[in-house]
């Protein structure tokens, strides 16, 4: 029996150190599954400000264009540095020059921004000499959009 013994207790080392190696196998293909689905660098998502372009046509609108505007025809001369016909008339040739200066929907079928509010940027950028940020507050414009802009000019 002693040579019986023997046997078992070598067969139980071999049956462990197999199935030792056997989880290692196993250990080592899941970290490596794990691994890959691990991406190598942090995933970094824009942050999207919800800015009202209807609001902000809606206002310049009611503020300059309108029949009876909110501020007469003196004081669209003294901001715009012209008078209202001819900035329209800007409006116009820059809508019929740029396909980027045309009215436009996006993927949900929003109209972004309007022809009035992108011509509005680039005459203020112009006129005024101002950054882009600056007509965020009246506009609601971000600094995209201002580049943008003024790169077609």
């Amino acid at each position: 029996m002693f040579l019986g013994d023997d046997i078992n207790r070598a067969m139980e080392r071999v049956m462990f150190a197999l199935g030792d190696q056997i989880l290692g196998v196993i250990r080592a293909i899941q970290e490596q599954e794990l691994a890959e689905e691990q991406v190598q660098w942090p995933i970094h998502h824009r942050t999207s400000v919800h800015r009202e372009h209807g609001l902000a046509h809606q206002r310049l609108f009611e503020d300059y264009f309108t029949d009876e505007p909110r501020w007469g025809p003196t004081v669209f001369c003294r901001r715009f540095r012209m008078w209202r016909e001819l900035f329209l008339c800007i409006v116009q040739a820059m809508e019929a020059r740029d396909e980027y200066f045309q009215q436009l929907q996006n993927a949900a079928n929003r109209i972004v921004l309007s022809l009035l509010t992108k011509c509005t940027v680039v005459h203020r950028q112009l006129v005024y000499g101002t950054t882009t940020d600056m007509l965020d507050e009246y506009l609601y414009v971000g600094d995209t959009t201002g580049r943008e802009c003024g790169k077609i000019l």
